[in-house]
């Protein structure tokens, strides 16, 4: 599910903008409430259901190469806390891996088509990319002050959706009476992180 709000957010804003296109998009896992859909025809209430904030606006910052992996790096060693665990960070347009040590390493670029981009390791610091997220986390909330922005800033735009109108829209607009498809494989996991949310761990 966290795969399909990022892809959804991604969507929704790359058809929306009047700029460049966002490349990435992210999705804090303390906000998806299910790790799978349910079977048979899915409604607006399910989507209410497994996805929370109604009323967080989506935006489009750009980011350093630095702050993207510092920010993923964050959410993983952050599942080792004893008390709050948000989740590894859910991705689209992405795909990484959290080792062993809970160090983030093979984070690439995903070609619209699902192959695989650039590798964002190897690039240098100050690299800029344009990412998709929403303002709660624009916030700095739960210690991801990477994604901390001013509201004012000139490298953000807003967009009068939810993550939930988000996702409603690319459904019904892609999806309507034919099978949902989920792309996983996103993000893998080395060994299983201590954490006291299971969907912290999962491969999505």
């Amino acid at each position: 599910v966290g795969s399909l709000a990022a892809d959804a957010m991604l969507w929704i804003i790359n058809k929306e903008t009047k700029g460049q296109k966002a490349q990435i998009s992210f999705v804090n896992a303390g906000t998806v409430r299910s790790s799978s859909l349910p079977e048979g025809n899915i409604t607006i209430g399910n989507v209410r259901q497994f996805l929370t904030f109604t009323s967080s606006t989506l935006i489009k910052a750009e980011l350093t190469k630095k702050q993207i992996i510092n920010t993923l790096y964050w959410c993983a060693e952050y599942t080792t806390f004893p008390k709050i665990a948000p989740g590894i960070m859910q991705v689209g347009g992405m795909r990484y891996t959290v080792g062993s040590d809970n160090k983030v390493k093979d984070v690439y670029l995903l070609n619209r088509d699902g192959s695989v981009g650039e590798k964002i390791d190897d690039q240098p610091d100050d690299k800029k990319y344009t990412v998709a997220y929403d303002i709660f986390l624009m916030t700095g909330v739960a210690g991801l002050t990477e994604l901390k922005k001013d509201a004012k800033s000139p490298d953000i735009e807003y967009y009068p959706y939810s993550r939930q109108d988000a996702i409603i829209e690319y459904l019904q607009q892609n999806f309507a009476n034919k099978p949902v498809e989920l792309k996983t494989g996103r993000i893998k996991v080395e060994s299983q992180i201590k954490s006291n949310e299971k969907e912290a761990v999962m491969i999505t």
